[in-house]
């Protein structure tokens, strides 16, 4: 019995990291296979929709302690990106959806954070920071990196997640 419970203690960790790379490898397999150059600062891959906009190496990077102001929408992963669950963008619901939702839940305003000092995920803050005014993000995230064992709704335990990102004003302390 003692073994038992000494394998299921050691065991854990090695699980989760095992579905963690498989996380990580189901991402790299899709951005590969749509042709996506990435980055991954933190651990969240990050690709810039439209990095190759004129002016895009002039433009200085998102810090800690910059207010960042952005739309998003979040989506579920599994081998590709999959169902929308939030977003703040009234457009980026589908029609017959927007006809079943409960305006208290869903606020369509722009959001705006201080990096460093919101209550964010983990992965959206990653993937911000060194970004840029006007880029337009794919952000991958692992499990460990949005919600990790817990249950929000739609979002099952350990699920990865996408979020399409737009920023649209940085504002240096």
């Amino acid at each position: 019995m003692y073994i038992l419970v000494l394998a299921a203690a050691f065991g854990g960790c090695k699980d989760d990291e095992t579905y963690l790379d498989k996380q990580r490898t189901s991402f790299e397999s899709y951005l590969s296979r749509m042709d996506f150059s990435y980055t991954t600062p933190n651990g969240v891959y990050r690709y810039v929709a439209n990095a190759d906009r004129e002016g895009y190496d002039r433009e200085v990077p998102v810090e800690y302690g910059d207010s960042v102001s952005f739309d998003f929408a979040a989506y579920l992963f599994s081998s590709s990106i999959g169902a929308l669950y939030y977003t703040n963008v009234k457009e980026w619901i589908p029609a017959k959806d927007l006809e079943v939702l409960n305006p208290e839940y869903w606020d369509f305003s722009t959001r705006r954070i201080k990096l460093g000092s919101a209550s964010l995920v983990k992965g959206l803050e990653y993937g911000l920071v060194n970004s840029r005014q006007n880029d337009s993000l794919l952000l991958f995230m692992t499990s460990d990196l949005v919600y990790g064992t817990e249950n929000m709704g739609v979002v099952n335990p350990d699920q990865p997640v996408v979020w399409a990102v737009k920023i649209k004003k940085v504002v240096k302390p």
